[in-house]
């Protein structure tokens, strides 16, 4: 029985993603593209596209992580997840 209880715990205590739906490295948030961004730990299609409307807003770029959690939906958790996997670049050249 405690082991079952122990298997448990640290099957909740553990992000229970599999390695393929982990990002493949550090994302540059002002210019990471709506699948790239569907990678990130709570991060799916309708954040994505959020994410990417609010960076819009915001003259292309974030200046802090912490601004993801202003987009609703996206808390401070969420924020928490992904800042491991992500940097605040440069915003993408315009042509």
């Amino acid at each position: 029985m405690r082991w079952l209880v122990l298997v448990l715990l640290l099957a909740f205590a553990c992000d229970a993603r599999p390695p393929a739906e982990q990002p493949d490295g550090v994302l540059n948030i002002n210019q990471a593209t709506e699948k790239q961004l569907e990678k990130l730990p709570g991060i799916g299609p309708k954040h994505a596209r959020s994410i990417i409307a609010s960076r819009n807003a915001r003259g292309g770029m974030f200046t802090t992580i912490d601004e993801i959690a202003e987009i609703d939906g996206i808390g401070p958790i969420t924020v928490d997840k992904i800042r491991p996997y992500v940097i605040l670049g440069p915003p993408k050249p315009k042509k």
